[in-house]
C-alpha cells in the first residue's frame, strides 16, 4: 500500500497486520505506484532528483523487504511522448504499462523500459466537442486485464472503457442513482476470471460487471458498518480471489472474498471481517476530503511467500 502524501509504502500479511514498511524518510522521491513481479520483487513508479536540478521518473525495482536491486530508466519515447508523466504503473507478462491519466496517455515497455508502444486514447474516443469539455480530467482508474486489454474510467463520461489490443474501444455503464449505474466512476480491476470491479465514489459501491460488459450486481453502500463503502478508491484483487478497496474519512482498506462458478457471467461478494483497519489513517482525513490509500496496481501473478521474519 502506497502513501502518496506520506511518501512510504506499508506492507501487509494475509491477516492484515502491518509487517513492515519503508521510504519513511524520503529517500524514494516521490513514490506514485507500485506493483509486484511474479519473483515477489516490488517494482516502484518514482519521480525524484537523479542530480543537482534534475528530476526524472523511473521504476525501481525492491526485493520484497523494499531494498533497491535495480532502476529501470525509461528509454526510447517517441516525440510525441516527450512530455510524459506517468502516474499509474501495471505490470502484465513481462512488459510494464505506464499511464498518465489527466492526458490519457499509456505507454507500453518491455521488462528493461525500452518504449513498445504508446496510446494517445483521447482522440481514440472520438467525443463531440462537448464532451471534450467533460474530461478536462482525464482518466481516473486504470487497469490492464490477462487478454492485454486496457480498462480505464473517465468520471467526466460517466462511463468505463475496455481499449482491446487491436485497439477497439468499447464504453460501459451510464450515469444514475440506481443499480448498475455511475455516479462518480472511480477504480478499476479485473479477477482471473475476467469478472471487471469498478468503484463508484458517489454512491459509494463496487459495481462488478462480466467479461461481456453486462453489469451483475453491486455491493458496499454508503456506511459505517462491515461492509459499507466510504468514498471507495482504488481496487486491487490478489492471487486467493480477494478484492480491496481502499477510501477516504479514515476508513483503510476493506477486504471482499470473490467467489462463483468459473466461466459464468455469476460471481457473489462477502466481506471479510477483521481486516478494514488496514491502512487507516494513511492519506486520508477524518472529514473524508483527503486522498485514499493507494493500492500498488493489484496483484497480476502471485508473488512467492516469504519470510517477513
Amino acid at each position: 500500500m502506497i502513501d502518496r502524501q506520506g511518501r512510504d509504502i506499508t506492507v501487509f500479511n494475509d491477516k492484515g497486520m502491518e509487517i513492515y514498511r519503508f521510504g519513511e524518510e524520503g529517500e524514494l522521491g516521490s513514490v506514485l505506484d507500485g506493483a509486484v513481479d511474479p519473483d515477489g520483487n516490488i517494482l516502484l513508479l518514482l519521480y525524484r532528483r537523479v542530480s543537482q536540478g534534475v528530476f526524472k521518473y523511473l521504476v525501481l525495482k525492491c526485493d520484497f523487504r523494499g531494498k533497491p536491486v535495480s532502476e529501470i530508466e525509461l528509454m526510447g519515447f517517441p516525440p510525441e511522448f516527450s512530455a510524459f508523466a506517468p502516474d499509474r504503473l501495471v505490470l502484465r507478462d513481462n512488459r510494464l504499462y505506464l499511464a498518465q491519466l489527466g492526458a490519457m496517455q499509456v505507454a507500453v515497455t518491455d521488462e528493461n523500459g525500452h518504449f513498445l508502444k504508446g496510446y494517445n486514447i483521447l482522440p481514440m474516443l472520438e467525443l463531440s466537442e462537448k464532451d471534450k469539455k467533460n474530461v478536462l480530467t482525464g482518466m481516473f482508474g486504470f487497469w490492464v486485464d490477462r487478454e492485454g486489454n486496457l480498462l480505464f474510467t473517465v468520471p467526466g463520461l460517466f462511463h468505463a472503457f475496455r481499449l482491446s489490443p487491436d485497439e477497439k474501444i468499447t464504453a460501459f455503464g451510464m450515469p444514475g442513482s440506481g443499480p448498475g449505474k455511475f455516479g462518480i466512476v472511480s477504480g478499476i480491476t479485473t479477477d482471473d476470471r475476467g469478472y471487471i470491479y469498478v468503484s463508484d465514489r458517489l454512491r459509494c459501491v463496487v459495481l462488478v460487471f462480466g467479461k461481456s460488459l453486462q453489469f451483475q450486481t453491486e455491493f458496499g453502500y454508503r456506511g459505517y458498518g462491515k461492509g459499507n463503502l466510504i468514498v471507495p478508491g482504488s481496487l486491487a484483487v490478489d492471487a486467493e480471489g480477494r478484492l480491496y478497496v481502499s477510501q477516504a474519512a479514515n476508513r483503510g482498506v476493506s477486504v471482499f472474498r470473490i467467489t462463483g462458478a468459473s466461466g459464468t457471467d455469476r460471481t457473489n461478494i462477502s466481506f471479510i471481517p477483521g481486516k478494514e483497519a488496514m491502512g487507516k489513517g494513511k492519506g486520508t482525513t477524518s472529514s473524508g476530503k483527503g486522498k485514499a490509500p493507494v493500492l500498488s496496481g493489484g496483484i497480476a501473478h502471485p508473488p512467492k511467500k516469504v519470510n517477513p521474519s
